[in-house]
């Protein structure tokens, strides 16, 4: 049926309060605006009554269309959201630190906010949360009563960890319908971000939005070696291509109003399990804080850095990293391979780097903390992402934020950098693969001996900060807006 699915809003205390529904503790907090650690947004929680805003002089034709002066966005209203982010980190990388920027990016955006995640790191969202005090909106965070070890237990993919995952939808749905929260305007899920395993958060009742979200990305038959025997990948592959109809994804792509797709990958698979509307949305996301304030003019020294972040395992195709430097060294004897992190497969790349007789040229770092990897982004000349499957890279934003050229991978598995510029990113076909590795290094001199250095730094400048959070959190309010006005499936 299509219906309006707004319904009366969640008993809200004041602003600043801690409200107990039900014997379960929610913390409510309003948004800041200071910087939190990587790549934090900041603060959250409710209060306000839920109306559009006033028209600014002479924008009531706009008003009446539903779009911004600009002419292409409706103009958000204020909107009581259902935000499910699974694992939930303040200050993490990757999908560990969505929830906590989305939360607080769409109460910057002025929306009311009712952030719905694990205890597992209760303490630090509480302390970010406590700290960051705003008027523009609000979250209220409530835990749910999964296991809060189950991030200890395994990351995204294994068997054990999926299954905590799905076991924790059905308590969230049961918490979010005995907090009242299905009366609410929009149900968004944001982590994790797997389009395979679906969301239960479409029984809920408000219109679904799903994403951004991966799943779709397949490993190129070509690319294979770098994985060895992977019977994930496999499983994967399978999913993708046979079960994917029968999997979670079919329902949550037939009732969802958006699914917001990461990758070229994730929105065809959206499209061919027949959704009504696929945008298209990075995972990851800056603060305008982290964004250099201007574009590199030139490499920093006649002994240029090339820098390689992940971990070490074989979807992150580090040994292709250290086989393409190999190649840059012929061209320039001077330059050094940083490359940080730790993993499975980094014993194998050090001995990679030993049989091409790299020696010293390649530093292995080890896992550093988050200033550290600021520091080295902007030390370093060019950014290697090597990824052989990945929905996104939080590195390659990093590295775009301060206006660090990137040679990458061109397939649609590459984490979602088949949508980056082509301005400030040299995409490397994977085809022929015996000559992939010279043609990647090829690729990195091109960078470092480019004339137009400066204007490949902008143009990653440019594109981080499309994709702050604030501008992010715009973006989707607009989205919000077109699938209320148009009116969604309950």
């Amino acid at each position: 049926m299509t219906a309006d699915c707004r319904g009366p809003r969640p008993d809200i205390n004041a602003r600043g309060a801690v409200i107990e529904h039900n014997g379960n503790r929610g913390m409510t907090f309003d948004p800041g605006d200071e910087e939190v650690l990587r790549p934090a947004g900041t603060g959250a929680a409710p209060g306000g009554e839920d109306q559009p805003p006033a028209p600014p002089q002479g924008n009531e034709s706009l008003l009446e269309e539903g779009l911004s002066e600009e002419g292409f966005e409706p103009m958000a209203s204020k909107r009581t959201v259902v935000l499910w982010a699974f694992i939930c980190h303040p200050v993490h990388g990757s999908e560990g630190g969505l929830g906590f920027n989305w939360a607080q990016a769409l109460a910057r955006a002025g929306h009311d906010v009712h952030l719905v995640t694990m205890p597992t790191f209760r303490a630090e969202i509480e302390e970010q949360l406590s700290a960051h005090q705003a008027v523009e909106g609000s979250v209220t965070v409530h835990f749910t009563k999964a296991k809060d070890n189950a991030f200890a237990r395994g990351h995204k993919g294994r068997v054990s960890f999926n299954l905590d995952y799905l076991q924790w939808q059905k308590q969230a749905l049961r918490e979010s319908r005995r907090l009242g929260l299905d009366g609410a305007d929009v149900a968004h899920h944001v982590s994790w971000g797997a389009l395979l395993l679906g969301s239960r958060l479409d029984r809920l009742g408000p219109p679904l939005v799903f994403g951004p979200a991966g799943g779709g990305q397949l490993t190129g038959h070509e690319l294979r070696g770098y994985l060895g025997l992977s019977l994930r990948d496999t499983v994967r592959t399978i999913s993708v291509k046979q079960l994917s109809a029968r999997l979670p994804a079919a329902r949550t792509v037939a009732r969802a109003g958006l699914i917001v797709a990461a990758n070229a990958g994730t929105e065809a698979l959206a499209q061919q399990l027949g959704a009504r509307r696929v945008e298209h949305m990075l995972l990851e996301g800056v603060n305008e804080s982290q964004l250099a304030p201007a574009a590199r003019r030139s490499p920093h020294s006649q002994d240029p850095i090339v820098l390689w972040v992940g971990r070490f395992l074989p979807r992150k195709g580090a040994p292709l990293a250290v086989e393409a430097f190999e190649h840059v060294r012929r061209a320039v004897p001077t330059a050094r391979l940083v490359m940080v992190g730790d993993g499975q497969r980094q014993a194998q790349t050090q001995q990679r780097a030993k049989e091409l007789g790299l020696g010293n040229a390649v530093e292995f770092t080890g896992k550093l903390d988050w200033p550290s990897v600021q520091r080295l982004y902007d030390e370093a000349d060019v950014f290697l992402f090597t990824s052989i499957r990945d929905t996104s890279s939080a590195p390659g934003m990093e590295a775009a934020a301060r206006g660090l050229p990137v040679v990458t991978l061109s397939h649609s598995g590459g984490g979602g950098c088949d949508h980056y510029p082509d301005a400030g990113v040299t995409k490397v076909s994977s085809m022929p693969i015996a000559s992939l590795a010279s043609r990647f290094g090829q690729a990195v001199v091109e960078v470092l001996t480019a004339d137009d250095y400066e204007w490949r730094s902008k143009a990653m400048l440019d594109f981080a900060a499309e994709n702050a959070w604030d501008a992010k959190a715009r973006r989707m309010s607009g989205w919000y807006e077109q699938l209320l006005r148009a009116g969604a499936r309950c």
